[in-house]
């Protein structure tokens, strides 16, 4: 199947498809620009113009179209269709009946959008494959059939509303397919008609899937039409005579649409949901075509047969006839809802005709029909007709409260929730339009009816509260305040519901409070059943229109004017009467029965009723009591007050359970006083024990949909809580009345206390529930949410202590019973608010308060953790969205808490409950903890489509939610480790999700299957049915883990080994990449994945390189997964739908690079990732050779790359920020598109370059061919010409970077805002998930939600606000950091070029060297040497040494220079070394200007040493790098030469690692192996370079300063150099490595300094105190402990230190103390060291198993090894036993050396050391001990034995010295030891005195001073006898000495 061939312009027509253009429309334009947007629907102008015959029939002309081979498509776009093509278009067009070129844009687009399933097979017989092709193609079919007539919905909303951005694009658009709006209506409806009276195909009467297929999809199409006709109606089409007559001729016709022709086929749940979908369209359709809204104002209205105004079908009084006639068709309850609109029609024009004096008499036989009156003066007054029909209306039968309250609460049109629940084909459910159409039916009824005359008044009531309360607040917030704006000033009728349950209140409390509520616009609560997943009091923010219904809201119930009371007639009576009834008026013919009260009366809510107030009696005057409405003014809120605090007070009164709080006790206030006071009970207040918790909750659910993110109406209504007189149930004088917070705390503390019980239980979770979250509400006020704080501390019945468990604990018991958790739900969002309000009120001067929140949160979090997170996937849940919902918010928890305080910065706030966290989640992490991230994880794609396919679409959604959150936090801890100290070790997490999961269903399902967690990350991925946010975490989660995974040390495991279709994954993943139309932000993230596993895993790089997917097909017809693709030559019959051969990310790289101008104006994100990916791979180019070949030679693609290299750049945009605007709901800076795209370019610019430098240097390893590469060629006319070359590299000199902008925004936080820092706010992703722009590097919402506190607690100007300084100096930072992180990324790219030995070019010459010096970032390479001597070249030359050496000698400019004096050194030693040298003048000349650089050099090392003893800079190491390449050559004396030179690229690599974070080294580590770096020039060509300057003043000055004891020396040599470090894993510590050359350099200077060293040796032993911890580290290995390579080294280093400060030591009487003790200490851990070293070799197994690699060679070998079974078979344990034995010869050769063995041997006995006989002479060997004699003859032994197995030279030569260092020592220890005198009388006992005194703990450090935290000298005494000091006693014999030793040891 071929490409477009004959046009480079892809066809929308098959690129978009119709549920795409839907998708978009919907979204408001999307990204899409409108002119696109305007093509994409001219295109397909005919398709929608004809909903009759969609996709049009086939024709003989469309046929003829496809067979020719070409086709032109509607949108201009020719594209060539192959052979193989056109059986399967005219198949498709055959099956579904359908125009043939609509058949070719279907099957193209299904392949480009869809691709085939797996499902169908390449090979199958073309029959079977074309049956094939059709089944897999029908759901598209049907999809793109729905989606046409979708497709209307958004242009005909945006067309009515001029704020949509679609609005223009509706307007110029709609006219082109229905420039008839009138026959547009009428056509759709009669469309409609047809579907329901269209009968089943015979075809399919044999095949039920199919039969039940074709109903379903024709009654979505129907649907989907009324849909339409209603959005038509809505604003598009005027509601004309004949458009309403069909309507309802069609609703009536069909039943509203239950009427079917197929009907008795249409049992199945998802068919009878389409039709009651159907009806309730058919209902507000009815009701709309009526205009209800017009017909209601009397200016609008007219009764006219010429009318001007729009609604035009009451201009025909016969079409309000055949209306009328209509509508009393059918008097069934379904129809009431239409029945009730025609009512308030017919009352309006009666209305109306009242006001006209002459009736005009088109409408005199109507009226005589609905209103008889009007004409009829003499007869009498009959009800009009319009009057019965609403008293039948309301009629209880009628059913009319019913019908709307279902449709309100379950029709999937008005409610979300239920939309998700059934998977209902309701396109937009619960549009705002919708419910104001049933808002102005409702409105009608109550202007139709007295609402007190409605029977059903509490039906009304939940009517009114379904509509305006139980939905999301954005569908009913405007509603709401349209309402308090518009419909409450318009007339009386429309408010009369709340007059009505005014007049009722305080009696009947409910009924007002819930209509206020409603009111409010805050939408249902999360305790309703219709709360959706996405619904939710979190994040709400606080709208215009929810603010207005507040508002309205709080001042009606402050102000009531009435106040009703049931007053006993007993009390209206007799001498003590305090009510007494006032004579009866009479006023317009009706009695007024009116009382007044005899003395003031003090009413519940502490209002006082003054004496003599009068009150309209409202009951029937009978019975024992009646109820009168006084006239008088109260709040109601402070009612509210009197029933919490009468709750609290009877409910602690009568249930003591043992809680915390005491019994409530109040006195008698004395005698009476002259205000009668009256009760809740007294007033008949309908509160009793059976509903004052319904009550209850319903107060406290109205207060908190006050409050709730509105702090400002919370402070005021708090304030009014809090003023005036005290409530009446507040009796106790003396104590401060109970608030808000106190009330709501003590009532759920009673409730929780409560919960152990079953009764009730519902009702009392849903009190706690409204609890929790009015104190969730509060803590969002400043002013109260300390209250909030103190209170929840002090009581222990929410989240218990550590050693009290809370009540909550018991109450969620109740939940998990009954499988709803609401409360469960309600305690994770108050624990939520915490959080998030103790992170928004961190100041620096209320740290106890902090203590508080801190102590608050670490009990919640336990709580939540233990009772919740551990237990809550073994519940029990009625809905399984409940468990996806509490995952989610405990994992949103974790994730801000890691978030606001990261546990990577000290200096963050909350430490203890970050580390917590931290602990928990990564460094502490138990399976417990883990398993309910990791199983949701890999059982939610399994979860997702089961619940998909039993359209539980709600559940899908919390599920897709808690995904998202839990990858999220997936990739926060992670991100952590990596920042940590394990970042090299694997964690929990990791291994977990490297662990095959076998997913644990609830319940409700049955899910066991073994899942790959990695493997269903990339499902998700690839799965389209995925929500995208899903997506992007999974892909940003692989990420992070193929990154962590990466450097785990030592065997990192990969992603390739945990997918189980690795070749599908791959390929779906470049599917992604190339489809144009995936979601950008997913793209890009899978560039950036795809260049990660390249660079880190050879397996999975080399298949998403590669690529290449084949399978045995019949033929070789080749058809991509987009439908591209052409059938070569020499082809057979048959079609390979599928091959993937051309899925490799080099194609599809190859292919965008063929747009990239395109990408570099619009997307140059996508374009650097993209060169990214190459850039990985050419890195990688061995690996990828066979892949990359073709690429390599092709010149356009190099063409393409160079010219990106070439393309200009630019000038830097600005990056300060004046001005924050508004993008997508997100702040940003008003440079931030620019500043982000130029750096984008900049980074794309940088890759391109990397790109043709690795492509050369490529073609320079393999060989140098003669034929230079086109990488070269592309770029190379730049090179030739010097201007061009420098205006190229000029590019990369300049450097945007600003760190004054730093030290400006610190500086302001320091003053204006003390205890913020910029370090709290830097983020916590590695830098390749940040992206560019005003986000890059500081967090800008950490930062807004950080000054929150500071702005609460000080007002200032909104002109001069500092807060909103820093936000702007903040974007300036990251806009700074991007622009510089991305020219950083040039100018090193542009290095690699400069590389000597590449191509060079013959018009560059040596001017063109400064171009590229002036950057500050030097390079240390340059291309312009020259091989060849040219004419003129030497003068040239010898000009610019003058040059320099005059630029030299002048201070002004230093540094930029040093490229140049590299540059002319070497040029020296080329020119030196040539036939014909310089002359003498010329070498003068050439060796002042080296005279002069050689100082500048020297003194700028002197400069740069210092400074980095101070300070860590990567600018520094760079300077450093540069100097030691031009510094001389040391002249290196001694064995130790070799050992201590290291190259530059060494010391670099070095400096880098230890920039990086956790590495604990300084610049000073590295001062003595920069010294001993190779230099650019020989001794030989200019002697003036081999100055020893350097050496002999700045080696001495940086050793001498290491003997001294500042405290940055202390804390520089204190610091650990490991082995290996985790920034570079699988490597070895290349600090370690110059520590190690370090002591190599120092033993050779103490080597050829010798012993004249003029107390060298003092200054030699202040180096090892310094370095005495890491010393005595090395000395104190342990056959317990591991052992390296490195290790063996460090030690032989450290021994070859100690032997040289021996050997050196002068010949003098007497010694140095120093060096005495230095080496005394060294001798006690020689000897301790040597026992273990002996016990190591004597067992080589036990070797063999402490070994462990460190660099991948030694892997590789030591992997290689393990089948062998002897160890010393194995070359690295060989090696590695060699060089033990020659460690041992060299300790015992130190310790020959140290106890002068010399003069046991040749001197007189007299002269004996015999202070140094400290082997004992016994056969002992104990580890743990120091060696012994016995050691060292086992030693000996040892070596013996090993000669004969060692066939290598060296070997037999370590071994053969080593058996004669033991032999000496041995000897020479032995003679001593006989030679001491005899003990002293009385010790003979005591052997152990001739034993070395062993410290109390073992050696930890060097210490010469004999103190500090090291091993002590003075501890370290051996007992010996001096010769002279004792008077010798009597000798025993050799033998009998002897005798005593070797007894000794066998009794030991």
């Amino acid at each position: 199947m071929s490409t477009d061939a004959e046009s480079s312009v892809r066809s929308n027509l098959i690129d978009v498809s119709y549920a795409q253009l839907h998708e978009t429309l919907g979204g408001g334009l999307d990204g899409t620009p409108p002119r696109a947007l305007k093509e994409y629907l001219l295109a397909r102008k005919d398709t929608l113009s004809d909903l009759k015959s969609i996709f049009g029939k086939p024709s003989d002309a469309s046929r003829k179209k496809i067979q020719n081979g070409s086709l032109k498509l509607a949108d201009g776009v020719t594209v060539k269709i192959d052979e193989p093509d056109k059986e399967y278009i005219f198949a498709i067009s055959d099956r579904y009946h359908i125009d043939e070129v609509q058949a070719f844009i279907l099957f193209r687009s299904f392949l480009f959008n869809r691709g085939l399933p797996e499902r169908v097979k390449a090979d199958a017989p073309t029959a079977e494959l074309k049956e094939g092709l059709l089944e897999v193609i029908a759901p598209y079919y049907y999809s793109e059939r729905l989606f046409v007539i979708k497709t209307l919905g958004p242009l005909l909303r945006a067309y009515q509303d001029t704020e949509e951005p679609l609005h223009d694009v509706a307007t110029e658009f709609l006219p082109e397919i229905a420039h008839d709006p009138i026959q547009f209506a009428l056509d759709l409806v009669t469309e409609y008609v047809a579907k329901t009276r269209e009968m089943l195909p015979d075809s399919l009467r044999m095949a039920p899937k199919s039969a039940l297929e074709w109903i379903k999809q024709n009654l979505k199409e129907q649907l989907a039409l009324l849909e339409v006709v209603f959005w038509t109606m809505w604003g598009y089409t005027p509601c004309a005579s004949p458009v309403v007559v069909q309507i309802f001729k069609a609703a009536y016709d069909t039943t509203l649409g239950t009427a079917q022709a197929n009907s008795t086929l249409m049992l199945d749940e998802e068919s009878q949901q389409l039709l009651q979908d159907s009806a309730a369209y058919w209902i507000l359709i009815t009701v709309e075509a009526l205009e209800l809204e017009h017909v209601g104002h009397d200016d609008v209205l007219e009764l006219s047969e010429t009318p001007t105004g729009k609604i035009l079908y009451i201009s025909s009084p016969d079409t309000l006839s055949q209306l009328h006639d209509i509508v009393n068709s059918d008097t069934n309850s379904q129809f009431a809802c239409t029945y009730l609109a025609w009512t308030y029609v017919l009352s309006r024009i009666v209305a109306k005709a009242k006001t006209l004096e002459a009736v005009p008499p088109a409408y005199q036989n109507f009226l005589n029909m609905i209103n008889p009156t009007l004409t009829r003066a003499y007869t009498k007054d009959p009800e009009p007709l319009h009057v019965d029909m609403a008293k039948a209306c309301i009629a209880p039968e009628a059913g009319l409260f019913s019908l709307l309250n279902n449709l309100l609460t379950k029709s999937p049109v008005f409610v979300l929730s239920a939309a998700w629940k059934t998977g209902s084909s309701v396109t937009e459910p619960n549009m705002i339009a919708y419910r104001s159409v049933l808002k102005g039916l409702v409105l009608a009824l109550v202007e139709l009816v007295h609402v007190e005359l409605i029977p059903d008044f509490e039906g009304l009531v939940d009517v009114w509260v379904a509509l305006f309360g139980r939905s999301e607040s954005h569908r009913v917030a405007p509603l709401c305040a349209q309402f308090w704006q518009e419909d409450w000033m318009a007339n009386n009728a429309r408010r009369a519901i709340f007059d009505v349950a005014r007049n009722r209140f305080p009696v009947q409390v409910r009924p007002l409070v819930k209509l206020l509520r409603a009111m409010t616009g805050s939408g249902f609560l999360d305790t309703d059943s219709l709360s959706t997943a996405d619904h939710g009091p979190e994040g709400v923010a606080l709208t215009p229109e929810r603010q207005v219904g507040d508002r309205f809201v709080y001042y009606f119930f402050k102000s009531l004017p009435s106040y009703t009371q049931v007053i006993p007639l007993s009390s209206c009576t007799g001498a003590h009467a305090s009510y007494e009834r006032l004579p009866e008026r009479y006023a317009s013919g009706s009695t007024a029965f009116t009382y007044t009260n005899l003395r003031p009366v003090r009413l519940p809510g502490g209002s006082l009723l003054p004496a003599r107030s009068l009150g309209t009696v409202v009951s029937a005057d009978s019975g024992d009591y009646i109820i009168v409405s006084w006239m008088h003014q109260h709040s109601g809120w402070k009612v509210l007050l009197e029933i919490l605090t009468d709750y609290v007070n009877r409910r602690h009164l009568h249930y003591t359970p043992g809680g915390q709080y005491q019994e409530v006790s109040f006195g008698r206030r004395g005698t009476a006083q002259v205000p009668l006071t009256l009760e809740m009970q007294d007033v008949g207040m309908d509160v009793s024990e059976k509903n004052d918790e319904a009550i209850v909750t319903e107060a406290l659910d109205l207060l908190r949909s006050v409050i709730q993110a509105n702090p400002d109406q919370a402070e005021v209504l708090m304030a009014e809580l809090e003023d005036g007189s005290p409530v009446v149930s507040h009796r106790t004088s003396e104590a401060q009345p109970p608030d808000l917070v106190q009330l709501t705390t003590m009532v759920l503390e009673e409730a929780l206390t409560r919960s152990n019980g079953r009764a009730k239980a519902p009702q009392r979770i849903q009190l706690i529930t409204s609890a929790i979250s009015v104190l969730s509400a509060l803590l969002a006020n400043p002013t109260y949410s300390n209250r909030v704080w103190l209170y929840i501390r002090s009581t222990t019945a929410l989240f218990g202590t550590d050693k009290q468990p809370g009540y909550a604990s018991s109450a969620l018991s109740l939940e998990r019973a009954t499988g709803h958790y609401t409360m469960t739900l309600a305690i994770l969002y108050l624990v939520q608010q915490l959080f998030y309000d103790a992170s928004l009120s961190i100041l620096p001067d209320n740290a106890k308060l902090q203590q508080v929140k801190e102590e608050v949160l670490l009990r919640a979090v336990r709580f939540v953790h233990t009772e919740i997170w551990i237990e809550h996937l073994g519940w029990k849940y009625a809905q399984l969205g409940d468990r996806f919902e509490i995952g989610r918010r405990i994992s949103t928890l974790y994730s801000g808490i890691l978030k606001h305080s990261p546990p990577s910065i000290e200096s963050r706030p909350y430490a203890l409950l970050s580390q917590t966290i931290g602990d928990v989640l990564l460094f502490k992490a138990t399976s417990s903890t883990i398993t309910p991230l990791v199983s949701t994880i890999s059982s939610g794609g399994h979860m997702s489509r089961m619940l998909r396919s039993s359209r539980r679409y709600a559940d899908t959604q919390r599920l897709l939610l808690l995904l998202g959150s839990l990858l999220r936090l997936s990739r926060q801890i992670l991100n952590l480790k990596l920042r940590s100290n394990m970042a090299t070790k694997p964690s929990l997490l990791e291994q977990s999700l490297c662990a095959r999961v076998i997913g644990n269903g609830t319940s409700h399902e049955n899910i066991h299957i073994k899942q790959e967690p990695i493997d269903v990350l990339a499902s998700y991925v690839k799965d389209r049915d995925i929500d995208t946010h899903v997506s992007l975490q999974s892909i940003r989660l692989l990420t992070t883990l193929a990154t962590s995974m990466s450097v785990i040390n030592p065997s990192p495991p990969t992603i390739v080994g945990h997918l189980s279709d690795p070749e599908s994954i791959v390929s779906a993943f470049v599917s992604i990449i190339q489809h144009p139309f995936d979601d950008p932000d997913v793209r890009i993230a899978l560039w950036n994945f795809i260049s990660l596993v390249v660079d880190t895993e050879p397996a999975l790089g080399s298949l998403f390189v590669a690529g290449k997917f084949r399978r045995p097909t019949d033929g070789d017809t080749k058809v991509d997964v987009k439908g591209k693709g052409k059938e070569p030559e020499g082809t057979v019959k048959g079609v390979v739908l599928v091959t993937k051969s051309q899925s490799n990310v080099l194609n599809a790289a190859q292919e965008f690079l063929a747009t990239w101008k395109e990408l570099w104006e619009v997307n140059p994100e996508l374009l650097s990732a993209i060169l990214h990916l190459l850039a990985v791979v050419w890195e990688h180019a061995l690996e990828h050779k066979a892949s990359i070949q073709s690429l390599q030679g092709d010149a356009k693609f190099w063409g393409i790359v160079g010219a990106i290299v070439q393309e200009e750049l630019g000038p830097a945009p600005e990056y300060d920020t004046t001005e924050i605007v508004s993008e997508d709901k997100i702040q940003h800076s008003n440079n931030h598109a620019a500043a982000a795209c130029h750096a984008y370019r900049t980074l794309a610019k940088s890759y391109a370059v990397q790109l043709l430098s690795l492509d050369i240097g490529y073609h320079l390893a393999s060989g140098a061919p003669s034929k230079k590469p086109e990488s070269f060629l592309a770029i190379e006319g730049r090179f030739k010409d010097e201007d061009e070359l420098s205006e190229l590299l000029s590019e990369a000199a300049p450097s945007p970077y600003a760190p004054a902008l730093y030290d400006e925004v610190t500086a302001t936080m320091k003053k204006e805002f003390p205890g913020l820092s910029m370090v709290e706010l830097e983020l916590q992703e590695p830098q390749s998930d940040r992206l560019y722009g005003d986000r890059f590097t500081f967090s800008l919402p950490l930062l807004q939600d950080r000054l929150q506190a500071y702005r609460a607690n000080v007002e200032v100007d909104a002109m001069d606000d500092p807060g909103e300084l820093v936000i702007r100096s903040v974007m300036s930072v990251n806009l700074n950091l991007s622009l510089s992180h991305a020219q950083n990324a040039l100018a090193e790219r542009w290095e690699a070029p400069a590389a000597p030995g590449q191509y060079r070019t013959s018009g560059a010459t040596h001017t063109s060297a400064p171009s590229l010096s002036t950057s500050p970032r030097p390079s240390r390479r340059l291309p312009w040497f020259s091989s060849k001597e040219k004419p003129g070249e030497m003068e040239a030359f010898l000009e610019l040494v003058k040059n320099i050496r005059e630029i030299i000698l002048n201070k002004a400019h230093r540094l930029p220079l040093l490229q140049l004096i590299f540059f002319c050194a070497k040029e020296a030693v080329l020119l030196m070394n040539r036939p014909k040298p310089p002359n003498s003048d010329q070498r003068l000349t050439i060796s002042q200007a080296i005279d002069a650089a050689l100082n500048l050099v020297l003194e700028g090392l002197g400069v740069v040493f210092l400074s980095a003893q101070t300070r860590q800079d990567v600018d520094l190491d760079r300077d450093m790098e540069l100097l030691v390449s031009t510094s001389p050559p040391p002249r290196h004396t001694g064995s130790q030469d070799v050992k201590s030179r290291t190259s530059c690229g060494q010391v670099s690599n070095s400096l880098r690692a230890r920039t990086s974070p956790g590495c604990p080294t300084s610049h000073s580590s590295f001062q003595e192996s920069t010294l001993s770096t190779r230099p650019i020039s020989s001794n030989s060509t200019c002697p003036s370079l081999a100055t020893p300057s350097l050496q002999s003043d700045w080696l001495g000055k940086a050793y001498s300063r290491r003997t001294a004891t500042t405290a940055s020396a202390k804390r520089s040599a204190s610091a650990r150099v490991d082995i290996v470090m985790p920034e570079l894993p699988g490597e070895r510590s290349p600090v370690h490595v110059e520590y190690c050359s370090m002591l190599g350099v120092v033993a050779a200077v103490i080597t050829a300094v010798g012993k004249h060293n003029h107390y060298f040796d003092a200054e030699a032993c202040g180096f090892v105190q310094l370095y005495g911890d890491q010393i005595s580290r090395a000395l104190s290995w342990t056959v317990g402990d591991s052992i390296t390579m490195p290790l063996v080294e460090e030690i032989e280093q450290t021994v070859n230190l100690f032997y040289a400060i021996a050997a050196s030591v002068p010949n003098a009487a007497k010694l140095n103390d120093a060096v005495t003790k230095v080496l005394r200490v060294f001798t006690t851990h020689s000897l301790l060291l040597l026992q273990q070293i002996n016990y190591a070799v004597v067992h080589p197994n036990h070797l063999a198993s402490l070994f462990e690699p460190v660099s991948p060679e030694e892997r590789t070998q030591h992997e290689r090894g393990q089948g062998v079974q002897d160890p010393l078979k194995r070359p690295l344990i060989a090696h590695l036993m060699h060089r033990l034995f020659r460690l041992s010869s060299n300790i015992v050769g130190t310790l020959v050396c140290i106890s002068k063995a010399d003069v046991v041997l040749c001197g007189s006995q007299e002269d004996w050391p015999v202070g140094e006989a400290l082997i004992v002479p016994h056969s002992k060997v104990v580890l743990g001990e120091p060696a012994s004699l016995g050691t060292l003859l086992e030693l000996g032994n040892r070596s013996l034995e090993i000669m004969p197995r060692l066939y290598v030279r060296q070997g037999l030569i370590t071994a053969r010295r080593n058996l004669e260092s033991i032999q000496l020592y041995s000897v020479t220890q032995l003679a001593m030891w006989l030679s001491k005198p005899e003990f002293a009388p009385g010790q003979e006992e005591t052997d152990e005195a001739m034993d070395v005194q062993k410290p109390d703990s073992g050696p930890s450090g060097l210490n010469v001073s004999g103190s500090g935290s090291g091993l002590n000298f003075s501890t370290l005494k051996v007992d010996r006898r001096v010769t002279g000091s004792t008077p010798r006693s009597t000798s025993i014999s050799m033998a009998e000495r002897l005798r005593r030793g070797m007894d000794r040891g066998h009794g030991e």
